[in-house]
């Protein structure tokens, strides 16, 4: 995932807060009921539309087959659009500024902590 989905952020910035988001969000294995769990949440937050046809059609596919996904790159894939349905919910939206606001404050313990994370960017949602 490039900074392309954030484009007000300056591009390390923008690096390192979707790095540390995959790694505190994303499943470590990805399989058919984790796909389906992320189709589901898509559509409930209405961001399933919004996709362009290319994502929405891999993970069509990808909900179909059952199996685990052992392919690198498919994972790679299959973690960034799963980050873009993370961060079109409200709670996704608040670990993104608590990641920004962590970084920013140098907070780096804060980083590995959902919880943290999530407290840093509920007080600035609320603030701004």
């Amino acid at each position: 995932m490039g900074p392309q989905t954030l484009p007000h952020l300056p591009r390390k910035a923008g690096e390192d807060v979707l790095r540390h988001l995959e790694r505190v969000l994303l499943p470590r294995v990805i399989g058919g009921n984790v796909v389906m769990y992320y189709v589901r949440k898509a559509v409930r937050v209405r961001f399933w539309r919004s996709l362009i046809p290319e994502p929405r059609a891999l993970l069509r596919a990808a909900s179909v087959w059952r199996g685990v996904v052992k392919s690198k790159v498919l994972g790679r894939i299959l973690g960034e659009i799963f980050l873009l349905v993370e961060l079109e919910t409200l709670r996704g939206r608040a670990l993104l500024y608590g990641a920004l606001v962590a970084l920013r404050s140098d907070l780096q313990d804060l980083l590995d902590s959902v919880e943290g994370l999530l407290r840093l960017g509920v007080s600035y949602l609320t603030s701004v």
